[in-house]
């Protein structure tokens, strides 16, 4: 049986760093979050479990993911990055640590838990850096610019990210974060 590597906890919460087989165990919960995410594609089995997405590596993807469980073990959340590749361009000038995804179920929506994972996030990338990459160690998200999200960009805003850019889509418009540590 797999050693969970506990990173954080709460009185009625857990994180661990998430791993390939905690993705397979949660795998149904893992989807149904982030899935919670509204104007973007439905999630498959192999969005989560793939280290590589549409031609790009996704770096050291399982060392920066976090998984969030009750103490008796449902899941809760998790937030999935990735060390991303500078693209050279004004979305993604240089490396990152990229967060792909930040998802809370929705049985635990509402009670900072977003907030929570985020925090020790953003921590354990100062403690790690990069692994893979190397250069200024920056952290980069981006969501959907439409003003119902504002309060995920607050959230983001709140850590100290900054608006660097904006990158278009067929459907919908997401503002490009960095926080540069």
């Amino acid at each position: 049986m797999e050693k969970l590597l506990e990173i954080g906890s709460t009185q009625s919460f857990k994180i661990y760093q998430l791993t390939k087989t905690l993705a397979e165990k949660y795998l149904e919960d893992i989807i149904s979050a982030l899935d919670l995410i509204p104007e973007v594609d439905p999630h498959t089995p192999e969005d989560v479990l793939s280290e590589n997405s549409r031609g790009r590596i996704l770096h050291a993807k399982w060392d920066h993911s976090l998984i969030v469980l009750t103490t008796d073990g449902a899941f809760a959340g998790l937030l999935i990055g990735y060390e991303r590749e500078s693209e050279e361009n004004e979305q993604y000038p240089s490396h990152s640590i990229y967060i792909s995804g930040l998802a809370v179920s929705k049985n635990f929506q509402g009670k900072g838990l977003g907030k929570f994972i985020l925090q020790i996030w953003i921590d354990q990338c100062k403690e790690k850096g990069f692994l893979e990459l190397n250069g200024k160690l920056r952290l980069s998200v981006q969501t959907n610019k439409e003003d119902w999200n504002r309060h995920v960009q607050k959230l983001y805003e709140s850590f100290g990210f900054k608006k660097i850019s904006e990158k278009q889509y067929g459907n919908r418009s997401d503002n490009v974060y960095s926080l540069d540590l």
